[in-house]
Order: structure tokens, then C-alpha cells, then sequence
């Protein structure tokens, strides 16, 4: 299977994930009700500093891309914050394009467990923890959830792709 078919396919090719060692990179999809997908792609790579990659991309269900957008930005936080950051930017990006109700689909355990607890403050993820909480109350519906890293082949497949 080729990069093109998996971005263009069905919403089911999405539904694949990994992390690659070597480049600790971490993938997301996020899925909008009305048969669009949001895919939020983290790559943190280490190329004399600390970068991270954010690659956002809502499709309809024949695989049309309706909108997308890209962000990289200096890391010097966890895997766990980036992943925050990530979802905080899927977010931020759907209310925009005014793409919504949203559905987040993470395999980071953690952040979706502290994301759905309203007490739990890190000293590392405390605001980006806060503002993913008032925007998605702000947009209405907004479910994040635990998802596999075996059940996200296409992030594990960008993640190795040397860009």
C-alpha cells in the first residue's frame, strides 16, 4: 500500500499506529461526524534541536481533502505534553474550518485519561490540559478516546517517510 492510498482511502486504512524508535514519532486520528476525517500526525524529530511536526488533514469520506494545515515548532517537553499540544491544535484547526462535532482518537493512554479528568493538573501539562477543556466545551461536542498504537498503521508508516 502506497502513502496515496493511505491518506486517500476509506476512513478504515486510517484506523492503523505505531511509534518509530529512532525518530519518536506518534500519530493521531481524529473523526468528525459528518464523514470527514481529521488525521493529527506528531513527528519529533531530533536534527540538532528538538523539532516538532504537526500535520493536519480533514477528508471526506471518498478521501477528498477539505482542508489542511501544518505547524512545526521547537520541543523541549515530553511526549506527553506534545501529544496535548497536538490534540490542542486538531482542535483549534476544526474550529476554524468550522469542521465539527469531533471525535479524538489517541494512543497515548496518559493524555487521554488526564484529558478526561478534569482534576488531574501536571506542572508540564496543566494549561495545554485547560485550554483542550475550555475549547472543547466552547465547540460543544468533543470526545477524546484511548485507541491502540497497533491500530495505526498510517502514522507509523509517515513517521518513518524521511521528509
Amino acid at each position: 500500500m502506497n502513502l496515496h492510498d493511505m491518506i486517500c482511502g476509506d476512513a478504515a486504512v486510517w484506523k492503523i499506529s505505531g511509534e518509530n524508535c529512532g525518530l519518536q514519532s506518534h500519530g493521531l486520528v481524529v473523526e468528525v461526524h459528518n464523514s470527514l476525517t481529521l488525521f493529527i500526525f506528531v513527528l519529533r524529530i531530533w536534527i540538532k534541536h528538538n523539532w516538532v511536526f504537526c500535520v493536519l488533514c480533514f477528508e471526506d469520506a471518498i478521501g477528498f481533502v477539505m482542508a489542511s494545515n501544518s505547524q512545526s515548532a521547537a520541543a523541549t517537553y515530553s511526549l506527553m505534553v506534545v501529544e496535548a499540544e497536538a490534540i490542542l491544535c486538531g482542535l483549534q484547526f476544526a474550529r476554524y474550518t468550522g469542521l465539527l462535532p469531533v471525535i479524538i482518537d489517541s494512543d497515548v493512554a496518559i493524555a487521554v485519561k488526564w484529558i478526561n479528568e478534569e482534576s488531574h493538573y501536571d506542572s508540564d501539562m496543566a494549561l495545554v490540559l485547560e485550554e483542550i477543556r475550555i475549547l472543547s466545551n466552547l465547540l460543544g461536542y468533543v470526545a477524546v478516546q484511548y485507541m491502540h498504537r497497533k491500530t495505526n498503521q498510517v502514522a507509523y508508516f509517515l513517521a518513518n517517510m524521511h521528509w
